[in-house]
């Protein structure tokens, strides 16, 4: 007989030789000790559970914290939680550097979704941003409606191009009235009064009666000292003694102002 099948015989000969109580109490201490084990891997597990979950939660009340924004009622302006992005560069864009000038108000907007980089992943903040490229900008941080309207043809030189919508969304409230001959020129760089008089008509701000020289580089009889002064007041750019009207904005530049304009 093998081993296995002697070692096996010989203890079904001792089991079969213990009386009834002693089989009762070694059947007891047998359930007793199963039972032990089995809550204790049931507390255990129950606790790595919880933990879980615990952690679970922090990480996303933390999270929830850090990108929470409110949507203020009427104007549709952005109100949001600063510590995301406004104090800590993370490197969203490749060409955005800590050192790039408005690199953490480019980072605030484009958490808050007003504005993104192109399909490369770049955000090219020193190209000159185009009359029609201002208002597709613009109207994403404005969280423009357009209701359902047929929203194209309204300039000779504005059909149904990507940014159509947002240009005669603009000449549809009054915003723009174009050049002459009813052309708006979209691809034209626009230039700091311009798109200074894009933002007060898109926030409906309202101008000064009489208007004050603030800038050195601003005269009376200048169609855009009143939306100069506007800016001045609400804050729209850098403080600085000259407006330089001419000035085209770039993609950084208007990332600027409408983070000023949206805080």
């Amino acid at each position: 007989m093998p081993k296995k099948e002697k070692k096996a015989d010989s203890f079904l000969k001792k089991i079969k030789g213990l009386d009834d109580h002693a089989f009762t109490i070694l059947l007891i201490l047998f359930v007793l000790f199963s039972g032990y084990t089995m809550v204790s891997f049931y507390l255990s597990t129950g606790n790595q559970i919880d933990l879980l979950k615990a952690d679970l939660l922090l990480a996303n009340e933390r999270d929830r914290e850090a990108r929470e924004t409110i949507l203020l009622s009427g104007d549709s302006l952005v109100e949001t939680n600063e510590t995301l992005s406004d104090n800590i560069h993370r490197g969203v864009f490749p060409d955005v550097g800590e050192d790039t000038q408005h690199a953490h108000k480019i980072e605030n907007l484009y958490d808050r979704g007003v504005i993104k980089g192109y399909q490369d992943g770049y955000f090219r903040p020193d190209q000159v941003v185009s009359r029609a490229e201002f208002w597709v900008m613009l109207n994403k941080a404005i969280d423009a409606d357009f209701g359902g309207m047929q929203l194209e043809n309204c300039f000779e030189d504005v059909k149904n191009e990507w940014f159509a919508a947002d240009v005669c969304f603009a000449k549809e409230k009054g915003f723009i009235a174009g050049y002459d001959g009813n052309f708006y020129r979209p691809y034209q760089p626009v230039n700091k009064a311009e798109a200074t008089k894009m933002i007060v008509e898109a926030l409906g701000l309202v101008l000064p009666v009489e208007s004050e020289i603030i800038y050195g580089d601003v005269d009376l009889d200048d169609w855009f000292l009143p939306y100069a002064n506007v800016a001045a007041v609400e804050g729209f750019y850098e403080q600085g003694d000259t407006f330089s009207p001419d000035y085209n904005l770039r993609r950084g530049d208007v990332a600027g102002v409408i983070y000023n304009v949206l805080n």
